[in-house]
């Protein structure tokens, strides 16, 4: 497209939404804005037609708020800031190629849009990093890439320190439409475990609620999720989300992740 609005330079590929999920000048619209608009805003240069709306669409920091339920009623749960992750949104942008040949292939744009940035997780002001973080922690997925495949989630935790440590967590499924809005929950499964020095399985898990699967004993945290569970749960466009939070009891160190 020719821009002859904007300065010399931002014609050719636009980004346009005439659907979207948020108003623009009173509309639901977004765009067109200059992909080079777009990745030129990171700078802090200020451009028109929404280029920095998208930029902070593809570049957001994603924040994990903690509800306290030390309170009689809902209303007066405590909420905290617990963590910002930076760098999780907009890992890889990609379209349809628009060649008849290639046209079922995806299109890396990433870089068309943004500069690379890693993913940091950093402690909120409002919730300080605990003065002993020896604990680190990852997540996966197994299956679910195909409609009606059973998956499992699994949680690691290591314990890179010399004392001995607890830990409790939780994972919350969830099916969401595809604007990110849930819609309804299909399991909720807790969890509690030691973990030795210098050892990155849970050495037993020790207490397991009623809505907890079987856990196997000294290995890592895997819960399997069968298809027909979240099956029933489904909406348009079929998309899981899954919440996970492991907290260390003596260090009060917290892990939260959202995976879609």
């Amino acid at each position: 497209m020719r821009r002859d609005e904007l300065p010399q330079g931002y014609d050719g590929w636009q980004a346009l939404d005439p659907t979207s999920q948020d108003r623009q000048s009173g509309r639901f619209r977004i765009g067109p804005a200059s992909v080079k608009a777009i990745k030129l805003c990171q700078s802090g240069k200020k451009w028109p037609y929404d280029a920095e709306y998208v930029l902070s669409r593809i570049t957001a920091d994603v924040s994990y708020y903690r509800v306290t339920n030390n309170f009689s009623t809902v209303s007066n749960q405590a909420i905290s800031l617990a963590r910002v992750n930076k760098g999780e949104v907009g890992t890889s942008l990609v379209t349809s190629a628009y060649s008849k040949s290639d046209r079922h292939k995806p299109m890396e744009r990433t870089t068309d849009y943004k500069d690379s940035r890693a993913s940091t997780e950093v402690p909120a002001q409002h919730f300080p990093c605990p003065p002993t973080r020896d604990c680190s922690f990852s997540l996966k997925l197994s299956g679910g890439q195909e409609l009606g495949a059973d998956i499992e989630v699994t949680v690691t935790v290591s314990n890179k320190g010399a004392m001995l440590r607890r830990v409790d967590g939780r994972v919350v499924g969830t099916a969401i439409y595809y604007t990110g809005q849930p819609a309804r929950s299909f399991m909720s499964m807790d969890f509690t475990g030691l973990v030795s020095p210098g050892q990155s399985k849970p050495r037993q898990i020790l207490e397991q609620t009623k809505r907890v699967s079987v856990l196997s004993l000294g290995a890592t945290v895997n819960l399997p999720i069968e298809a027909k569970k979240y099956m029933r749960s489904l909406v348009e466009q079929a998309i899981l989300q899954f919440f996970v939070a492991v907290k260390v009891r003596e260090t009060k160190q917290l892990f939260l992740k959202v995976w879609q």
